[in-house]
């Protein structure tokens, strides 16, 4: 059922934080029309807008490029953090953790490695033949010769996951030997993401919130899947859009159109009918 305020005004909404793929975005990866506008206009009523996303923030600087001042740009499920186009959060995997996650991930043929540093995704030389279907979610893929010796900074771990499940993986490949050090997510059907422990969608919206001096109580979230899953808690006006996977609607306390139906744009539009 599609959220019904009963009549209520959203007058109190201070900040919206919206997951991308499945949630925001066209199924293509495009920004839906108009959204930027959307952006503006709530800019200028007192109301900002976070994106909010597994993706690099590089991927995401260039999405909301025509925005990117007016915007924060959340990446790396909370990793990375710039507000206004300055970088102003940076929690990046000590060396040793993710050397032992690519290792781990190659003797278990636990999907394919991914390093996802702030500029760029990195594989190793032998998984070069899926650099095409990771292109929408890096900024650039980057090929080395021993992804296991790498050291520069990174600020995940991913495993992609070419069929398709990564649900059905996690819990044994992940969940069981990193769940209780490191904060471990599904980011789509396609990507396991792990990262140092106090990182996820909730943790960062609550950094923006302190940042900013909103509270939880005058912000809304939209999201489709389980790493949305701490933001959608950490929110009072939550909602899933009605493509949502189970993890994401049992979490969320309202629901909204698809993506495909531009349900995020739908509720914004409310927002700024109330506000305005």
């Amino acid at each position: 059922m599609l959220l019904n305020f009963g009549g209520n005004r959203m007058t109190d909404i201070q900040l919206i934080a919206s997951d991308m793929d499945h949630t925001l975005l066209e199924e293509d990866g495009s920004v839906p029309t108009g959204l930027f506008d959307r952006i503006r206009a709530l800019r200028e009523h007192g109301v900002e807008f976070a994106a909010v996303s597994g993706r690099s923030i590089a991927t995401l600087q260039g999405l909301f490029a025509p925005v990117r001042k007016a915007v924060t740009l959340v990446g790396d499920n909370g990793a990375v953090i710039e507000r206004g186009s300055r970088r102003v959060y940076t929690n990046a995997l000590p060396t040793a953790t993710q050397q032992h996650l690519v290792v781990h991930a190659q003797r278990q043929r636990a999907g394919v490695p991914i390093l996802s540093g702030v500029d760029a995704g990195y594989i190793d030389a032998r998984d070069r033949r899926y650099i095409a279907q990771l292109g929408n979610f890096f900024n650039a893929v980057r090929v080395v010769p021993h992804l296991e010796q790498f050291q520069q900074d990174v600020t995940k771990f991913t495993a992609f996951y070419p069929d398709g499940d990564a649900y059905d993986r996690v819990e044994k490949e992940f969940d069981r030997p990193f769940g209780s050090d490191l904060s471990v997510t599904v980011g789509g059907v396609h990507f396991v993401d792990v990262m140092n422990p106090d990182v996820d969608k909730g943790a960062a919206i609550r950094q923006i919130g302190s940042a900013y001096g909103i509270p939880t109580a005058h912000m809304m979230a939209f999201g489709d899947g389980a790493n949305d899953v701490p933001m959608l808690r950490t929110v009072k006006y939550s909602y899933h859009v009605l493509n949502a996977l189970p993890p994401a609607a049992a979490a969320a306390r309202f629901t909204t159109a698809s993506n495909r139906r531009h349900g995020v744009l739908r509720i914004i539009d409310k927002v700024l009918a109330d506000i305005i």
